[in-house]
């Protein structure tokens, strides 16, 4: 009679023991899918932000600039000039012109 109430102490904590385990074994998996996610995450923002945005716009612009100078009048005062400017550029960053208008002393 006293064995059996020892074998039926050692079974509750031997399910307690198991029962933890199987708590423990769950905690992880779940930390692990967490861990899983936010890796995805990091990886989607890096691939998607970084490279096709941020990456590009660091980038300088390849500019090329070609002219068309002609004059098209002359007086005592001044002579009158035109200039056809053509701005190419080569990639996709963007860049903005200061000034559309100049003017030449000289």
């Amino acid at each position: 009679m006293i064995d059996e109430l020892l074998n039926s102490e050692d079974d509750e904590v031997v399910t307690r023991k198991m029962s933890k385990a199987k708590e423990f074994r769950t905690a992880l998996k779940d930390w692990v899918q967490i861990l899983a996610l936010l890796t995805a995450a990091l990886w989607a923002i890096y691939t998607f932000y970084i490279e096709k945005f941020y990456l590009p716009a660091q980038t300088p612009p390849s500019i090329t600039f070609n002219t068309e100078f002609e004059k098209v009048s002359e007086s005592a005062q001044f002579d009158l000039y035109k200039d056809k400017i053509t701005i190419h550029n080569k990639r996709s960053v963007r860049f903005a012109i200061a000034a559309s208008c100049f003017e030449i002393d000289g």
